[in-house]
């Protein structure tokens, strides 16, 4: 497992009020000028105008879920709920569907959600009373085009905008990475953000499916990758080590924990220093070229121990 990264955007629908905000290491302050701070979602193949511009930005509809996302070739982005309200509107008047039995619930919902504050809970609710009006798909789809991009035409652009500058991300060419990036990567990977293992909650979650398995007698051992990349990779070995390994110990065992790291040429591995009696093996590897699989030496390092050094011959593996 790799304790430090996990895919982030469908947590981050809600912005700084989701539930698993403090789980990523996300900076949420808005730049000077920003109104507010938004998460960078770094996909775009070209800068954002030109992208927006060409049409390769399209707002959609889907009727069994009653939700609406923002599509950016196989990309999808979730659409706040509380700008549902603005977006049923927009599409009854645009399909000239007002004075429809159809039309008028879908008004009444807008009305509603426009009104009402939207909390953790609250799109459930938006989306199943939305899905559940019979013929709502046919007046949204038709409806949409207000928002489609069709050249000549600056309206569906500026619409498209405003509702995109609603979220609580920014989509953005990628190479805005090296300047404006607000939150930790694992390396340069930005659809992998960094997770927050000090955060309790955050910990407890990550950790669920170990659990689960460690319950099941399924594992005997973990390998963990690039710990290097946490705030305190010590800590974090302690904390685990402490979940994996309860006293008094299942069955009279011990889970072992596996620690993997790279080494750059010159660079030493360092001890961790902890309990003797829990065994912690760091496991490094040293390629003999950047992008080459081949392993030139492994280290073996106990607990808090001296390290063993295995050649590439003589590796069981």
């Amino acid at each position: 497992m790799a304790p430090i990264i996990l895919g982030g955007s469908t947590y981050w629908k809600r912005g700084p009020q989701s539930r698993y905000a403090a789980f990523f290491d996300i900076d949420w302050h808005a730049p000077p000028y920003r109104s507010r701070g938004r998460i960078l979602v770094l996909v775009l193949g070209r800068p954002y105008a030109e992208e927006l511009e060409a049409g390769h930005i399209e707002l959609r509809y889907d009727d069994t879920e009653g939700s609406f996302s923002a599509w950016y070739h196989e990309h999808r982005f979730p659409i706040a709920p509380e700008c549902y309200g603005a977006i049923l509107r927009t599409a009854v008047a645009f399909a000239a569907a007002r004075t429809t039995s159809t039309g008028s619930r879908l008004q009444e919902l807008a009305a509603v959600h426009s009104a009402q504050s939207h909390g953790r809970d609250a799109m459930p609710n938006v989306k199943s009373e939305l899905a559940a009006v019979a013929g709502a798909g046919a007046i949204i789809h038709q409806g949409l085009a207000a928002y489609r991009v069709a050249a000549g035409q600056p309206g569906p652009i500026r619409k498209l905008h405003l509702l995109l500058e609603r979220q609580h991300y920014r989509l953005a060419w990628w190479r805005l990475a090296a300047t404006e990036i607000n939150y930790r990567r694992f390396f340069d990977i930005s659809s992998l953000a960094g997770l927050v293992p000090e955060n309790a909650a955050a910990f407890g979650a990550m950790h669920q499916a170990v659990q689960r398995m460690i319950a099941r007698g399924e594992i005997q051992g973990l390998r963990l990758d690039h710990i290097d990349g946490l705030r305190d990779p010590v800590a974090y070995c302690r904390a685990l080590l402490r979940l994996v390994n309860p006293e008094p110990a299942v069955d009279g065992r011990h889970l072992y924990v596996v620690v993997e790291k790279i080494l750059a040429d010159g660079e030493r591995l360092r001890n961790f220093q902890g309990s003797p009696e829990r065994l912690v093996m760091n496991v490094s590897m040293r390629f003999r070229a950047c992008c080459s699989k081949s392993v030139d030496k492994v280290h073996l390092t106990a607990f808090g121990g001296s390290p063993v050094q295995m050649s590439a011959p003589s590796m069981p593996f």
